[in-house]
């Protein structure tokens, strides 16, 4: 597993990772939540303040749950 990534599904590979910096690199991975333009660190603040533990002790006793919600596919299309 990546350093800093969450599982979103014990025993399964669906992770909560920090992604690109900006939207000129590529990133994605399909079936994770990628956390992107470098909001990592307010992504794990968030995750502190709302757990009142640091990000790794909140990950380590399974502390947080993750309501996910269905939402439809975007439309892609290649850039030229």
């Amino acid at each position: 597993m990546r350093d800093g990534a969450w599982r979103l599904f014990p025993g399964r590979q669906f992770l909560i990772h920090e992604g690109p910096d900006s939207a000129s690199q590529l990133g994605g991975s399909y079936g994770c939540v990628e956390i992107l333009d470098g909001r990592w660190n307010d992504f794990l603040a968030d995750i502190e303040r709302l757990g009142g533990a640091t990000a790794a002790d909140v990950g380590r006793k399974m502390a947080l749950k993750v309501a996910i919600q269905s939402a439809p596919f975007p439309t892609a299309t290649l850039a030229n």
